[in-house]
C-alpha cells in the first residue's frame, strides 16, 4: 500500500482520489521541492463551489510514500536499477 500527503487549501477542494503518475517533466511538488522522472502522487484540485470568485484548477504533486513513511525508492530509467529517493 502506498500513502500520500496532499495540504488541504483554504480555498481548494480535491477532485478524484490521487494517482501514481511518472514525472517525465519537472514538477513542483506541494512543499515547493522539485521532482523529475520518478514516480509522485498526483491529485486535481479545484476552487470550492460557492466562492464568488472565477474558477481554477491545478494539479497538487507530493511524494509517494511506503507504509512506514520512508519514501520509496525510485527506479532508473536507462538500467532499471533502484536509486535512492532524493
Amino acid at each position: 500500500m502506498r500513502l500520500c500527503f496532499h495540504p488541504e487549501y483554504e480555498f481548494g477542494v480535491h477532485v478524484g482520489p490521487p494517482f501514481r503518475w511518472f514525472a517525465w517533466r519537472p514538477v513542483r511538488l506541494w512543499y515547493g521541492r522539485w521532482a523529475w522522472l520518478r514516480f509522485v502522487m498526483c491529485q486535481r484540485v479545484r476552487n470550492r463551489p460557492g466562492l464568488d470568485r472565477p474558477d481554477f484548477a491545478f494539479w497538487s504533486f507530493s511524494d509517494v510514500y511506503s507504509d512506514d513513511g520512508q519514501t520509496l525508492p525510485s527506479r532508473c530509467c536507462r538500467c532499471g536499477k533502484e536509486k535512492a529517493a532524493p
